[in-house]
């Protein structure tokens, strides 16, 4: 195995066991266009001597999962490529780093392609896992895409598996997107399924006991700020919020509050009163047009 350059290569990646693999990166850019006395140019990647015979150099890829690599030393060797879409931005990531256009460009298809109901929330917490990681700004694009399809047709990507199995981090940035296509009376009862998948209860609010209670409440408290409760209808937010304990005591106030008086109009706006808007270009089929 050897880059273009005729020095051997050791790329090595780390998780629960050490790993690694020889490979030939010939068509790697980031092994070409290197200066004299550089191994590769890789965000995050250290490299380092390996120590023994041959005059062998390591390049460390802590990131990448075992899973992924194999994938791709199965494209760079044989040109068959399998993307999923759990894997497909860390592929990405992995084909820009090492400067494979062409599998670039094919992880992009795949996203385009296959961008559906179904997949828009799996491929959503993929693109949230994978952008703090080195170089993960490049998925920044396709996150804010995954985004603004979920909100276009959200009344039925929340009804997915995919939905409810959602990363905390990402369904904060889906719920608090101003292009959600749902009422808020909607947000508040998806956002109340998610916590109950999440905290193992699948019984209905008056037959929770305390320590259920207690494990929905946990799971709800740091969705709570991004739904806009003083939104949701008197007769739903009696009888479907009020009764999980979630909301915090000022905010209950708050709505009764605002509900005797007439608040004087503001020139900017609480955000916290301003239906959530149409993404450009887009029906939103869910949102009534009447109250």
């Amino acid at each position: 195995m050897c880059c273009a350059r005729g020095r051997p290569i050791i790329v090595e990646w780390e998780r629960d066991a050490r790993h690694s693999a020889g490979l030939s990166l010939v068509r790697c850019k980031s092994f070409q266009n290197t200066k004299r006395g550089e191994i590769c140019r890789i965000p995050g990647c250290p490299v380092a001597p390996s120590g023994g015979s041959g005059g062998q150099a390591i390049v460390r890829m802590p990131y990448v999962q075992p899973d992924t690599f194999r994938l791709f030393i199965q494209y760079v060797y044989t040109g068959k490529l399998l993307l999923q879409d759990y894997g497909v931005f860390e592929m990405m990531i992995l084909a820009a780093d090492l400067g494979l256009e062409d599998l670039r460009a094919a992880c992009e298809d795949h996203v385009t392609s296959t961008l559906s109901v179904e997949s828009a929330c799996t491929l959503l917490a993929a693109a949230m896992e994978i952008q703090e990681r080195p170089g993960g700004k490049c998925v920044s694009s396709w996150l804010e895409r995954c985004i603004a399809y979920i909100g276009e047709h959200a009344a039925a990507c929340v009804t997915t598996n995919a939905f409810l199995n959602l990363p905390k981090d990402a369904l904060v940035k889906l719920i608090s997107s101003d292009f959600l296509c749902l009422e808020e009376e909607e947000v508040w009862r998806c956002a109340l399924a998610w916590a109950k998948q999440r905290a193992g209860v699948a019984q209905p609010t008056a037959h929770w006991t305390e320590e259920e209670r207690a494990r929905v409440c946990a799971h709800l408290a740091p969705l709570m700020q991004h739904i806009r409760l003083l939104l949701i209808d008197s007769a739903v937010f009696a009888e479907e919020v009020e009764p999980t304990g979630a909301v915090p005591m000022e905010l209950s106030l708050e709505r009764y509050r605002r509900a005797a008086l007439q608040p004087a109009p503001r020139p900017d706006p609480d955000r916290r009163l301003q239906p959530r808007s149409r993404p450009p270009y887009t029906r939103c089929s869910s949102r009534r047009q009447t109250k």
